[in-house]
């Protein structure tokens, strides 16, 4: 399946997800299944209401528009494009007080993908 590097390494809680408080970070998604990526959503917390930025790209390529994390509890984060699967990269600004938080990380892919993928492939963001 897909590897997700995290840097810097989180701390986790068990609602939220991963966190990084006051920090930026930046979350690499690789070894993705072959297709074509149609959206990609982040389920996002925010403590404070500091208004990071999110950016993702696909392969080096900017997916998406630019996404501001307001104070929230699980909020979808939802980027749209058209990409050959490839490497995804996920940017969360430093938060000036409190942490973002991440949950989990959901590829969505074109219909018309081949039957032995997965057209959805989520990814739980956990320390296990």
């Amino acid at each position: 399946g897909a590897s997700v590097v995290f840097n810097p390494e989180p701390s986790y809680e068990d609602d939220r997800g991963a966190q990084w408080p006051k920090k930026a970070a930046t979350i690499t998604v690789s070894d993705l299944p072959e297709g074509t990526l149609k959206a990609i959503e982040l389920d996002v917390s925010a403590n404070k209401d500091t208004k990071p930025k999110i950016n993702v790209t696909v392969g080096g390529v900017a997916f998406g528009d630019e996404y501001t994390l307001a104070s929230c509890k699980h909020a979808t984060a939802e980027f749209k494009g058209s990409a050959e699967a490839d490497t995804v990269v996920i940017s969360i600004g430093a938060t000036t007080d409190g942490s973002a938080y991440l949950k989990s990380i959901k590829l969505v892919y074109e219909a018309g993908a081949p039957v032995d993928q997965a057209v959805l492939q989520k990814i739980e963001v956990s320390s296990n």
